[in-house]
């Protein structure tokens, strides 16, 4: 006789029909789970706990309506999270859906990938401005077309936490700066309107290409800044002794070495023509070689205008920038139309090195910033790495060298300091600087006073020379001296007048003027 049935053994877990209450929800988590187990609620049909390995879940379980007759169970939650009138409460939903042929699992998968998908914050956030009217109807056009052309690229149906910060970096430069900036805008603004607890376990989009990028954020000060081009200040000599140690890298000795952070002059001379010109970056960046008039000695700009328009405007090419010119001219690649072939965020994490270079370099006594970093010890060997991760990693560090004043709009502001220690008149520098003017001189001065305009120009470079000379030392003949600006430029030999400011050896031994009292 076969008996080889008798000796299996079922596995059959127990089902027990209580009341749930609070007292026995109280004893039932002191005991040991079994996993398995199963209570049934007498009170509310189809309420039941579950044991699991380690704890126990509320459930609903009872046959779907809608013609099936499907047994569907849909787990509500920790018994040791949940409270048992909330459980209760999130039962009587789930069962009443069941009874009318709607399955709260599929509903909870909807949910859950509207939830995830960053793509519906955006759009959500998008309709909540516009049914609110706080965004003009041209503000709605733009919008949409940013949502629909270019988030939509890099967002799709995928939720913030699965979208990589490499991502978000490759899609930030596939566009123009104009456009990223706009889009990176709408988006980390409706990354705000989430909730804390979503904000909590992802960061700003914003926050993520400024950081991976190196760029300076921007702040909210609204503190004027620029380099210092006072008299008697050596603040213009160190930044161009920064910008070349950029450029061609620092290696005096055995202590430490500054490796060179590029292998071409564009961002160098980027720069140097900002402070030279006083033109804002963005036009800059649209400089074409059609715009360079040779000729003439002529620059024509598309600098920023009222309602979005650009101003056709020109600059005089002085002796510096003529220089500068023709060497970029023939240094330009094939094919390549641009003046200055970069974008602003590059540009952005270039002056940012050249403040990191002053900060460290040049400072007799670094700022706590930097030897906190360093543990108080000088710029080791790998000093100087360490400083960069710093820059790349810690928003309040970059936000320190912000003071500096080497940003693209701050160097911008060095012409109008310069300007203002020389006493130029209103009109002129609104000329200079292309701000709006309410008199036609100040607004025409191609036309009506293009030789006042080159001599401004070229006395206010003639005055940066003459400070950077004071600082890093030149040889001097007579009232001449070998120009440092020049000498840059790749041209080592142009001796330029001395201004009656200039002081010899200004940087090794400063003059010290005592304090005048009365007339």
């Amino acid at each position: 006789m076969d008996t080889s049935r008798d000796n299996v053994i079922k596995l059959v877990q127990p089902k027990k029909a209580v009341t749930f209450t609070k007292p026995f929800i109280k004893n039932l988590l002191k005991k040991r789970a079994v996993n398995g187990t199963r209570y049934t609620d007498t009170k509310h049909s189809g309420f039941k706990i579950k044991a699991r390995t380690h704890d126990y879940v509320f459930l609903t379980e009872s046959r779907l309506k809608d013609g099936s007759d499907k047994q569907v169970t849909v787990t509500i939650g920790s018994v040791q999270d949940i409270p048992l009138a909330e459980a209760i409460k999130a039962h009587q939903d789930n069962y009443s859906k069941l009874q009318q042929g709607i399955n709260p699992n599929a509903e909870k998968k909807k949910e859950e990938f509207k939830e995830a998908s960053f793509m519906s914050v955006i759009n959500d956030y998008a309709k909540t401005k516009s049914r609110a009217k706080t965004w003009s109807e041209k503000t709605i056009e733009l919008n949409d077309g940013l949502i629909k052309n270019h988030i939509n690229r890099v967002v799709g149906n995928k939720p913030l936490s699965e979208i990589r910060d490499k991502d978000w970096v490759e899609w930030y430069f596939s566009m123009k700066s104009s456009v990223a900036k706009n889009a990176l805008k709408l988006i980390s603004a409706s990354y705000n309107s989430m909730s804390r607890k979503e904000q909590a376990e992802n960061e700003n989009p914003k926050k993520i290409v400024a950081r991976k990028i190196g760029g300076i954020p921007s702040d909210n000060t609204r503190i004027d800044r620029s380099l210092d081009t006072d008299v008697d200040n050596n603040n213009l000599g160190e930044w161009l002794s920064a910008l070349d140690v950029y450029f061609n890298g620092w290696a005096p000795d055995d202590e430490y070495i500054i490796p060179p952070s590029t292998k071409d002059r564009t961002l160098p001379d980027l720069m140097l023509f900002i402070v030279l010109t006083g033109v804002r970056l963005e036009a800059c960046l649209e400089l074409t070689w059609d715009d360079v008039d040779f000729d003439n000695y002529l620059i024509k700009l598309r600098e920023k205008g009222r309602h979005g328009k650009k101003n056709l405007t020109s600059r005089p090419m002085t002796d510096y920038l003529e220089i500068m010119l023709r060497r970029r001219l023939d240094e330009a690649p094939q094919g390549v139309d641009l003046v200055f072939n970069t974008i602003q965020e590059t540009m952005d994490k270039a002056c940012q090195r050249v403040a990191l270079i002053m900060e460290t370099h040049f400072s007799e006594k670094p700022p706590r910033h930097i030897t906190r970093i360093l543990n108080n010890k000088p710029l080791g060997r790998d000093g100087w790495s360490k400083l960069l991760e710093e820059t790349i990693r810690n928003e309040e560090f970059r936000k320190k060298l912000n003071a500096v004043g080497t940003k693209p709009h701050d160097l911008r502001r060095t012409l109008q300091n310069v300007a203002g220690v020389l006493n130029f008149n209103d009109s002129v520098l609104d000329s200079m600087l292309d701000h709006s003017s309410g008199d036609v001189k100040g607004k025409h001065y191609l036309t009506i006073q293009r030789k006042q305009m080159e001599e401004s120009f070229k006395k206010a470079q003639r005055y940066m020379d003459n400070r950077i000379a004071e600082y890093v030392g030149v040889t001097e003949k007579g009232n001449k001296f070998y120009s440092p600006i020049f000498n840059y430029l790749g041209y080592k030999s142009v001796l330029v007048n001395k201004d009656d400011y200039y002081q010899s050896n200004k940087g090794i031994f400063p003059e010290k003027k005592k304090r005048k009292i009365g007339d």
